[in-house]
């Protein structure tokens, strides 16, 4: 007992540290105010460490036989068995551990909360601290078990349309909880869209990790009336189904909850969806879909589609879903009606004449990888003098045969230049177009930024991320497209199947459109498979292009798709030594900001990233009075 008449114990006590070595430290411990407390002493001599602020969320138990110590016992923060918070708009509250999200994947105790449809936490109670905001709406996310590959226990995932977090409840129960307490809130929050409070709809937060809410003030409503205004966008793309609520940002065409599912299950490969009335689209994304529109690709998707006997049959607004999915196939990943059948039979001809000519020389070059590189380099270079220099290489002419090596300088560039192109994973399975006829109509669309041009291409097959060995009609048509902007001819590149992303010319068709400043077509590029860190033959990439010519606006674009500064070029330049040589104050300001960032990890609870995306929109509406 103690003297003290709101101490219920105290004494000395050993802990064990939570360090890797375990070591134990002899303490003196109380019981007061309903929390745990320890200090080196007596109470007296110095101010007592909370070591647990609420005995209510604890429970006591008998140290497991594991522990080598005799009279140990252990104190286990748990979770009250109801799950119920005593505050009314609470659903559930309790401890939890969340994996960081930077490199090094560290577990951080925290306070969770599901109050007001967001899901909250803090490092103590809520009236320690202000909660951090994890995510807004909960309407958004999906919660399920953790992937096996997951080594910790009793863990589950909530995964948000762009990132997902990974946490870990103190029991199997307390896990099981955690997801139906996710699950029917999320549950309610699509039963009762329109009965929600107007201060949790428009609920805004600086903590707020998932959700931009610096884009520029416009209702969701008025973009969704503004894209039905558009010819076709009254009804869904593809089943015809009357106003729908989902758009496809990569192809540009609006559909219906139905349809968006099916369009969901093929991947974001094929099609990237977005709900209109609750994601927030960028400003280059809403710029996109008004240049398209369902009529628009419609006509490029449909460009053959047969009069009669159509097979697969068009959906209608009352078709099951197995009717949807062959008519979305067929349209989309097939591309079946984008060209006519004579072209792609020959296409298809060629493709397997083309495979199985590459099978036939691999197997004739290459019988077996047994061999070393200095045996395979003896065997094609073995006539040669040791003073013949091998065409191609950096070799001298005094470079001894057994002195043979590669040099890993030029390795990497290659291996650089030859990573650029899509992010498409096209096999040799799948039909490619004959890039050569359809380049100049692709370099064209991305030049003059005609966005409807680029969908009509894809939706033709065009292969429009391919490398090109020397100009052709189909690269001229690539580059004035990406040069212009025109993001129609862009389409029908892509619905053609040309490859608009891969090299051609010593450069791409990204490069290209953000050389001549055509942010449309780069954002169309970039979500058709254009990687945002392809180099050209100068291993410059497009953030390069951009700093160097002061683009500011491409410049908050690119670093948006997570552009990496710290590429260098041919010259050994990066990005931002391009912006300091030309002076570019503005694109400066941002890439150093994004470097602290970068830094910063989320032990410190920097508010860095705020800071960047604020600094971010402030420029883009100074530069864009659009945005304003």
């Amino acid at each position: 007992m103690s003297p003290e008449d709101d101490v219920v114990m105290e004494g000395y006590l050993f802990k064990r540290a939570t360090n890797a070595f375990k070591t134990w430290h002899r303490r003196w411990f109380q019981i007061k105010d309903n929390r745990l407390l320890y200090s080196h002493r007596s109470a007296d001599v110095e101010t007592p460490t909370v070591m647990e602020a609420d005995l209510k969320l604890c429970l006591v138990r008998q140290a497991p036989s594991s522990v080598e110590r005799a009279c140990c016992f252990e104190l286990e923060v748990f979770l009250h068995p109801t799950g119920m918070s005593p505050e009314d708009d609470v659903v559930m509250e309790g401890y939890l551990f969340k994996r960081a999200t930077n490199a090094f994947k560290t577990w951080h105790r925290r306070w969770f909360q599901i109050k007001d449809n967001r899901l909250l936490y803090s490092h103590r109670s809520a009236d320690v601290e202000t909660p951090t905001v994890m995510e807004a709406d909960l309407k958004l996310c999906l919660v399920r078990q953790a992937p096996s590959s997951v080594e910790r226990a009793c863990c589950f995932e909530l995964v948000t349309p762009t990132k997902s977090h990974l946490l870990q409840a103190d029991s199997e129960t307390l896990c099981t909880a955690w997801i139906r307490a996710l699950q029917r809130t999320i549950h309610h929050l699509h039963e009762n869209d329109e009965s929600l409070p107007a201060n949790v709809r428009t609920f805004t937060s600086t903590n707020d990790e998932t959700v931009n809410h610096n884009l520029p003030i416009q209702s969701k409503d008025t973009l969704l009336a503004e894209l039905r205004r558009i010819p076709g966008n009254d009804k869904c793309a593809d089943c015809g189904a009357d106003s729908p609520k989902w758009a496809s940002i990569n192809l540009g065409v609006l559909l219906c909850i139905e349809c968006c599912g099916i369009h969901r299950s093929f991947g974001v490969q094929v099609s990237k969806v977005r709900s209109l009335t609750m994601d927030s689209l960028e400003p280059e994304q809403r710029k996109l879909m008004i240049a398209l529109g369902n009529r628009l690709v419609n006509s490029i998707y449909l460009a053959h589609l047969p009069n009669a006997n159509i097979v697969p049959p068009p959906p209608r607004p009352t078709s099951s879903r197995p009717v949807r999915k062959a008519w979305i196939k067929a349209k989309y990943v097939e591309r079946r009606f984008a060209r006519l059948d004579i072209e792609r039979a020959r296409n298809s001809a060629n493709v397997r004449a083309e495979g199985l000519r590459r099978n036939t020389a691999a197997k004739a070059i290459s019988p077996t990888r047994s061999n070393s590189d200095r045996k395979l380099y003896e065997g094609r270079y073995a006539a040669r003098s040791p003073s013949e220099p091998v065409a191609g290489s950096r070799l001298s002419p005094t470079t001894p045969k057994n002195e043979w090596k590669s040099t890993p300088s030029i390795a990497a560039d290659l291996k650089r230049v030859a990573s650029c192109g899509s992010d498409s994973d096209i096999d040799g399975s799948q039909e490619v177009i004959d890039n050569s006829k359809c380049g100049a109509r692709v370099l064209k669309a991305a030049a003059l930024g005609d966005v409807a041009e680029l969908c009509r291409l894809v939706a033709e097959g065009v292969d429009v991320h391919a490398p090109y060995a020397k100009t052709t009609a189909l690269h001229t048509a690539i580059k004035n497209a990406a040069a212009l902007g025109d993001v129609a001819e862009l389409c029908r590149l892509v619905a053609e199947g040309v490859d608009i992303h891969a090299p051609y010319a010593k450069t791409t068709a990204l490069h290209t459109a953000i050389k001549n400043n055509q942010g449309m077509a780069a954002e169309f590029l970039m979500l058709n498979g254009s990687k945002v860190n392809a180099l050209d033959a100068s291993l410059n990439s497009p953030l390069h292009i951009a700093c160097a010519n002061a683009l500011t606006l491409l410049v908050c674009q690119l670093m948006k798709r997570g552009a990496d500064q710290r590429l260098r070029n041919c010259n050994g330049e990066t990005a931002l030594d391009l912006a300091i040589e030309g002076t570019h104050a503005d694109i400066v300001t941002l890439l150093r900001l994004q470097e602290m960032r970068d830094e910063f990890t989320e032990e410190f609870n920097n508010p860095m990233d705020e800071t960047v995306d604020d600094v971010m929109m402030d420029i883009s509406r100074r530069m864009d009075p659009s945005l304003r």
